[in-house]
């Protein structure tokens, strides 16, 4: 495989994890959206699915930033390699 066959082919993963992170920051903010659904429907609410569902949906965002700072180092690596061949 030739440099530019695999600058080309890098460049491509540049760009699917970015779209990947765009991804994940949307879904960053739905699960966000549904705690705050969730807590809205149900304050007045006794029982402990309520809670536990907002509960979830925290940690669903808190993955989603993870997943987002993995995804940065990621590409930043990439871009590494890339500025290195």
């Amino acid at each position: 495989m030739s440099i530019a066959d695999t600058k080309a082919q890098l460049q491509q993963a540049l760009e699917t994890g970015e779209t990947a992170s765009a991804v994940t920051a949307e879904a960053k903010e739905k699960a966000e959206e549904a705690a705050q659904t969730v807590t809205s429907a149900t304050s007045d609410s006794s029982v402990s699915q309520p809670s536990e569902a907002i509960g979830l949906y925290q940690q669903a965002q808190e993955k989603a930033e993870e997943a987002q700072a993995a995804l940065a180092a990621a590409n930043s690596a990439v871009e590494e390699y890339m500025a290195g061949i």
